[in-house]
């Protein structure tokens, strides 16, 4: 989490009303990473859905005000795992995950796992990570009890990748035991991030699954993810520095 720059936070804001589109996402997102007071005041409602906004917004308030909120944000994730859009519900529960360690919010993230599972061979709007996810918050907490109970009810809803990760995650055998309140092992949580598993998970997976070797990833190089947060920067100021130009026309 950055330190506030009330300043940037104040050009920032003055030019947010200008701005749509992708220009506006992108200040929604460096609002998250420099603002304060200020800034929650403007993602918040977003978050909420006082204030109309397309999806792509809500998750980027969504992530913005996490930034700024941290574990203080429980009530907007709970809000958000509400929303209509999927992937803002992924979002919220990868927040969850991360800043609610004492399951305040298992009930609101055991009826998403029960809506999500009805019917889910017909839905035509699914993701690979939603069970993946509730299996790493549902393990943070330490309340896999509920969980299991909802996926050993709803097996045979599973999707066949769905199946494939599961097992790899946490065997069927073992969720059933855990469903009925017996001792178990802990989950495989091995390269879940905040909204699931990688692309290279999966093909590991399909991998290990069709007997193959797996493939060789290139590693992670911090130096490239430093270039590519001031790639990110430069456009963002460039951004600012446009409508900073149109402001001062009007």
């Amino acid at each position: 989490m950055r330190s506030p720059d009330p300043d940037l936070e104040s050009r920032l804001l003055a030019v947010l009303p200008l701005a749509r589109g992708f220009d506006r996402e992108r200040l929604l997102s460096r609002l998250g990473q420099v603002g304060g007071r200020r800034s929650e005041a403007v993602l918040a409602p977003i978050v909420e859905r006082t204030v109309k906004a397309p999806s792509s917004e809500r998750a980027t308030a969504l992530q913005g005000l996490a930034q700024l909120r941290g574990a203080d944000g429980l009530a907007a994730y709970r809000t958000a795992l509400g929303d209509r859009d999927l992937f803002v519900q992924m979002l919220a529960l990868g927040m969850l995950r991360l800043h609610d360690p004492t399951g305040v919010a298992a009930g609101d993230a055991e009826a998403w796992v029960r809506r999500r599972m009805q019917g889910r061979q017909d839905r035509k709007i699914w993701d690979f990570g939603e069970l993946p996810l509730a299996v790493g918050y549902f393990t943070s907490v330490g309340r896999l009890e509920p969980l299991a109970r909802v996926l050993v009810a709803r097996d045979a809803d599973l999707l066949p990748v769905e199946r494939r990760v599961l097992e790899r995650m946490w065997p069927l055998e073992e969720r059933h035991r855990c469903a009925r309140g017996e001792p178990t092992g802990a989950p495989d949580l091995t390269g879940l991030g905040d909204l699931g598993h990688s692309h290279e998970y999966y093909v590991d997976v399909e991998c290990e699954t069709r007997g193959l070797p797996p493939l060789r990833w290139p590693t992670p190089s911090p130096d490239r993810d430093a270039e590519w947060l001031r790639e990110a920067e430069l456009e963002d100021e460039a951004i600012l520095a446009r409508l900073e130009r149109r402001l001062r026309r009007v």
